[in-house]
């Protein structure tokens, strides 16, 4: 009976050492889970008023503009940004796509009356946090970047009228 408890209370100090590795690493924030609930407990840390929209995503305001962060199960997580469109002209998705080809890191969507700006990743929790200021610049100079050269275009288009009213094309 006494060999049986000499063997199960046994100290080893290699597996001690182990057992505090990985309390730390319990400690980090990369295995707090990735839900709505850590995002929320994060915006408040960080100065943001959150509001659950539903079990996946919740809503906030940064410099006046609203942002969604929407959470799959599978630890995919999207940060987005909106607003509604007058127009959905040609022009915008051409400035879309060159957007995109330049800010290789965002995604935008054009429906017929709004736009979407995303930046989605596979990333632990403590990345999103530490990359999450960095993914509101991306998506802010996004915004701008597709407002230059839509500006641009359009720009382009009023040149070519200009031009073709003054030889009487037009």
């Amino acid at each position: 009976m006494i060999s049986n408890y000499d063997e199960k209370y046994r100290f080893s100090s290699m597996e001690w050492r182990e057992e505090q590795k990985r309390k730390a690493a319990m400690a980090n924030d990369d295995y707090l889970p990735i839900n709505i609930d850590t995002a929320l407990s994060f915006l408040h840390k960080e100065g943001f008023v959150a509001e659950p929209i539903d079990n996946e995503a919740l809503f906030f305001k940064y410099q006046g503009e609203n942002y969604v962060i929407r959470i799959s199960p599978d630890n995919y997580i999207q940060l987005s940004k909106g607003f509604s469109l007058d127009d959905g002209s040609p022009k915008l998705l051409k400035a879309a796509m060159q957007t995109m080809t330049d800010i290789r890191c965002c995604k935008i969507v054009i429906m017929k009356d709004c736009m979407i700006f995303t930046v989605e990743t596979f990333v632990t929790w403590t990345i999103f946090t530490t990359c999450f200021n960095t993914y509101l610049e991306i998506l802010e100079e996004a915004q701008r970047y597709l407002y230059d050269c839509f500006t641009r275009a359009r720009s382009e288009d009023e040149r070519f009228l200009a031009q073709a009213q003054r030889s009487g094309i037009c």
